[in-house]
C-alpha cells in the first residue's frame, strides 16, 4: 500500500487552544499590575499631581449688612454738639424671639481715662417687624428687657444715649471720646456680627480696645461717615475720637 502524502493545510485550532490564550493573557495582566504595585509603594521620586479642588460647602461669607439684610446688629449714629447720642439700632434674629435684653455699651479694653460717668439710655422706642410697641413699663436707662409680643424677626430700637462723652486732656480744644453702642445683649445674637457707623463731620477715628493691638484701629472711612469693621457683640468697646463744638 502506498504510503499517503503529507497534507499541507493547517488543520483549525481545537477549544483548548483557546483556553490557553485566555490564561496567558490573565497571568501577563496579573503580573502587570504587581509590578505596578511594587513600583508605587518603592522609595524614591514620586511624581506630584495637583492637588484636588476643595469642596467643602462649610465656609460662607460675611453678611455685608448685618441686622438688615441678615441676622446680627446694625447701629447708626449721629453724635451731637454735647455728646450726646441719637441711635437707631436695627436688630434681625436669627429666629423669632420674645424679648431682647438690653445693656449700656461695652466697656471692655477702654482705659480708665476713656471712660464716661454712667451713660443713660432716654426716649427709647421699640419697632417690631415695623410695628411700634407701646412703651416699655418701668426704666431701661441703664439696661433691662424688652418684651416682644408676637415674637418678631425685626426690631428696631431708636433712643438717646446721653452721657458717653469723655473730654480728652491734654488735647485739642473740644476733642472728646464717645462710647458707642450698640445696646442690644441677648444671648441669641451672642455669636452675630455688629457693625457700627457714625456720620457727622467731627468724627475722626474710631477704635475698639479690646481686640488685638493690631486690630484696634476698627474704623473705615467712607463717603458717609466712619463704619466699623464686623464686629462681634460684648467683645470690645467701641470708641470714637469726635471734635465737639459745643466743648
Amino acid at each position: 500500500m502506498p504510503a499517503r502524502r503529507p497534507s499541507t493545510g493547517q488543520r483549525a485550532p481545537g477549544p483548548g487552544a483557546g483556553i490557553a490564550l485566555i490564561l496567558v493573557v490573565a497571568l501577563a495582566l496579573a503580573y502587570v499590575v504587581t509590578v505596578r504595585q511594587a513600583d508605587d509603594n518603592a522609595p524614591g521620586p514620586r511624581v506630584a499631581l495637583p492637588p484636588r479642588t476643595p469642596t467643602s460647602v462649610t465656609t460662607t461669607t460675611a453678611d455685608p449688612d448685618p441686622g438688615r439684610t441678615g441676622p446680627g446688629v446694625h447701629v447708626q449714629v449721629s453724635p451731637r454738639d454735647n455728646g450726646s447720642l441719637d441711635v437707631l439700632e436695627q436688630v434681625r434674629f436669627p429666629g423669632a424671639s420674645t424679648g431682647l435684653q438690653i445693656a449700656l455699651p461695652e466697656v471692655k479694653g477702654a482705659v480708665a481715662g476713656a471712660l464716661p460717668g454712667i451713660p443713660r439710655i432716654t426716649d427709647l422706642e421699640v419697632f417690631a417687624d415695623g410695628n411700634r410697641l407701646p412703651e416699655q413699663a418701668g426704666s431701661l436707662s441703664t439696661g433691662g428687657r424688652v418684651l416682644l409680643p408676637g415674637a418678631p424677626l425685626v426690631v428696631e430700637l431708636r433712643y438717646r444715649l446721653t452721657g458717653a462723652a469723655t473730654v480728652s486732656a491734654p488735647s485739642t480744644p473740644g476733642r472728646a471720646l464717645v462710647l458707642l453702642p450698640p445696646i442690644a445683649a441677648d444671648d441669641s445674637l451672642s455669636t452675630l456680627p455688629v457693625v457700627v457707623e457714625v456720620d457727622g463731620p467731627g468724627v475722626r477715628n474710631l477704635v475698639c480696645p479690646g481686640l488685638a493691638p493690631y486690630d484696634q484701629l476698627c474704623g473705615r472711612q467712607g463717603p458717609s461717615g466712619w463704619r466699623t469693621v464686623s464686629l462681634l457683640p460684648r467683645v470690645t468697646a467701641v470708641l470714637a475720637q469726635v471734635d465737639l463744638a459745643s466743648y
